[in-house]
């Protein structure tokens, strides 16, 4: 089968690899399409400690039941439409009897650390997939795992209707995390971004939008709240973002950070204690995120069309990624496997 495997920095190929076999309860996806996703990219350019030379990447794909082998009766059926949670855990470890299996000590990711879905086939857990309605648009399908991702981080939040909420960073993790911060009720989602693409989108999208560099963010945050923001996303990752955080925040409000930051930042802990601020962690999702993703997508109720900038073959998945690493790459790059 054709795959798209990482060689090392900056060097991804289109390779012949065979077809993956799976075991007991785990089901081979026929991909149809993977996005390309900012940690995707992390990867590429050499900055991700995990993933190993002659990996497969790619988490965030769809497609169709090409093979199952299950130890227990399952409705899943070849040509099912469907997506699935790119991880495996161990099921046996305390986080993993206790429902918290995105935290399993032993996680393996798909494209990371196991063959993932920029390939014709990738291989999964059973009780990862999700059927989707044979009439599912495969594109914007594609963007359920980072669509979970936003789930995840708002259902975290404490989020009462009529809050005010900031998100920082207008990328496609930031702009979903808005839209279902809107759907949710929050009355003012205001998207802090320094970049005009960007900025545009979420226009287009209908939020608020500040950048930073040209006007006080906070000023315009107290426009909507005299007291500071209820609750502020980070989805930027650089120090700098979590020093704003607790600028904008108000006392009793709650920050969430799902950014990866990769270096060590200070926060100022007597702030937490004296302003009784609640600072939240988000790290992927479960099983119960990932579905509600798929309902909004297949519902309409996210609108992820304006995310889809540019879809490229699997032949030329690898100029994809160099346009992308070189600053071209828009807001979501699919890639179409089949």
């Amino acid at each position: 089968m054709k795959t798209l495997v990482y060689m090392g920095p900056k060097d991804v190929r289109l390779m012949s690899r065979p077809k993956p076999e799976i075991q007991n309860d785990e089901v081979l996806i026929k991909v149809r399409y993977c996005g390309i996703c900012g940690s995707d990219m992390t990867m590429y350019s050499g900055k991700h400690s995990r993933i190993r030379p002659g990996t497969v990447m790619g988490h965030e794909f769809v497609g169709e039941v090409a093979e199952t082998k299950a130890s227990k009766k399952t409705d899943l059926e070849i040509g099912d439409h469907v997506v699935a949670e790119p991880t495996f855990n161990c099921h046996n470890c305390f986080y993993c009897k206790t429902g918290r299996y995105n935290l399993c000590d032993d996680l393996q990711f798909c494209g990371r650390d196991v063959n993932g879905g920029f390939a014709e086939f990738v291989k999964v857990q059973l009780d990862k997939v999700i059927k989707l309605s044979k009439s599912c648009d495969f594109k914007k399908m594609a963007l359920t795992e980072p669509l979970a991702v936003a789930v995840s981080v708002v259902n975290k939040c404490k989020l009462k209707v009529g809050d005010t909420a900031v998100v920082l960073g207008g990328g496609p993790i930031g702009l979903l995390v808005a839209q279902v911060l809107h759907y949710s009720g929050a009355s003012s989602v205001i998207v802090s971004e320094i970049n005009e693409y960007r900025l545009q989108k979420a226009r287009e999208m209908g939020f608020v939008v500040v950048n930073p560099n040209e006007e006080d963010l906070k000023s315009r945050v107290q426009n909507f709240n005299k007291v500071g923001a209820d609750i502020v996303i980070d989805c930027v990752g650089h120090p700098s973002s979590i020093d704003i955080a607790f600028k904008l925040v108000r006392k009793g409000g709650l920050i969430s950070i799902v950014a990866l930051y990769h270096d060590k930042v200070p926060v100022d802990l007597l702030q937490i204690v004296y302003s009784e601020i609640d600072l939240k962690g988000t790290f992927i999702y479960t099983y119960n995120d990932f579905r509600t993703a798929k309902d909004l997508l297949e519902k309409k109720l996210i609108d992820v069309e304006p995310f889809i900038t540019a879809v490229y073959s699997l032949e030329d998945a690898a100029k994809a990624f160099e346009r992308i690493y070189k600053g071209a790459g828009g807001l979501k790059t699919l890639i179409n496997v089949s």
